[in-house]
């Protein structure tokens, strides 16, 4: 099976404060904590450690944080095939992480190179069998924006299957009229979708999460699970309606969370799961996952996510 993650490529560095300082003022950090990530590298990089190899489609700079993330992408055995340079510097947020784990993020990424994936290299791709689509793609970048979605048309076409994480990134709650075009042209394509809570409302054009989940699923989506929080998740199809609440933790960082809950969901979808046992394992992984600072440095090492996957199989150590 070959999978694709389509669109934005970070350095993350994450560092956890107690305040905002006033203006001219300074507020202290113990640590920081440095990491490639931005979703498409996330899911990558957690479909990766759960035992299905994927392809990460997207730009990086001729500069440090490109090098940074050329390596470490190389290193995890991630392929790298559709990894492309670009004249264009590699995007990079900085995440001021608060005592309860919530973050404000700053994205240095106005002309970041990931936004700059154009057609030529769509059109030199070998089509997959499962394509993920970092919102990113969509939302902040016009050549991106085009090649996501003919990607995902292919890929529909082919018969395959088509994942999108909206990843709205917005001063205000308000999404620009190009911007919300540009997700109604591509959700004819998607197979399964999965914002948040704030972005279904946005995207769905209702307060009501189950209204706003029914208005997109009848725009051809076939599936949608919203990420809550400490609420656990909801999923919507056609027929069937549930939410799975999700066990309390600690949480010191909550990046990429919801990524990891993507590539949850999607090994879960490819490996047979029902959605409530798919939804389940989800909540699961990202639970581990803020529990630690940082995105992709979060993620288990493979001893434990075998004793994450036994114990929420309910096997014990060795069956």
């Amino acid at each position: 099976m070959k999978i694709f993650c389509f669109g934005d490529c970070n350095v993350d560095i994450v560092i956890p404060i107690r305040e905002i300082p006033v203006k001219g003022g300074c507020s202290f950090s113990s640590h920081a904590t440095i990491n490639v990530g931005a979703s498409a590298v996330n899911v990558a990089v957690t479909l990766y450690k759960l035992g299905f190899p994927t392809s990460i489609i997207t730009k990086f700079g001729n500069d440090m944080f490109g090098y940074f993330v050329k390596t470490y992408l190389e290193g995890m055995g991630i392929d790298i095939k559709y990894l492309y340079p670009s004249n264009y510097d590699t995007g990079f947020t900085v995440g001021l992480i608060f005592p309860d784990g919530e973050k404000r993020w700053i994205a240095v990424r106005g002309d970041a190179a990931d936004l700059h994936i154009g057609n030529d290299e769509i059109d030199q791709l070998d089509l997959c069998d499962v394509l993920y689509v970092s919102g990113v793609a969509v939302a902040e970048g016009k050549e991106s924006r085009e090649s996501a979605i003919r990607l995902a048309e292919r890929v529909s076409q082919k018969g395959g299957k088509v994942f999108l994480d909206p990843n709205l990134r917005l001063p205000k709650w308000d999404v620009p009229d190009d911007i919300e075009d540009a997700f109604e042209r591509i959700f004819k394509y998607v197979d399964v979708f999965l914002p948040n809570e704030k972005e279904i409302q946005l995207l769905g054009g209702a307060e009501n999460i189950k209204k706003a989940a029914l208005s997109i699923l009848e725009r051809g989506v076939s599936t949608i699970w919203v990420k809550r929080g400490k609420q656990g998740c909801s999923y919507f199809a056609k027929e069937e309606y549930f939410h799975l609440p999700v066990s309390k933790v600690k949480a010191v960082d909550t990046s990429g969370a919801g990524d990891v809950f993507d590539g949850a969901i999607i090994y879960g979808t490819l490996s047979g799961f029902t959605p409530g046992k798919c939804g389940k394992f989800a909540n699961t992984l990202a639970s581990f996952t803020i529990q630690r600072y940082g995105t992709t440095r979060a993620l288990p090492n493979i001893i434990e996510l075998n004793k994450l996957i036994n114990t929420f199989e309910g096997k014990k150590d060795g069956q």
